[in-house]
């Protein structure tokens, strides 16, 4: 049962951690695109 509860743990911990580190790459990515757009409403280079 043990060994059960550290496997359950480590995997959750992986898990989390690269769930975490998938949205943030996703944020960022977004916010680039957003960034860089020159066509957009919002055009954050020009203010």
């Amino acid at each position: 049962m043990n060994v059960i509860h550290r496997v359950s743990k480590w995997l959750h911990k992986v898990l989390g951690l690269a769930l975490i580190l998938i949205l943030f790459l996703i944020w960022m990515s977004l916010s680039g695109v957003l960034l860089n757009r020159s066509d957009s409403w919002f055009n954050l280079a020009r203010a």
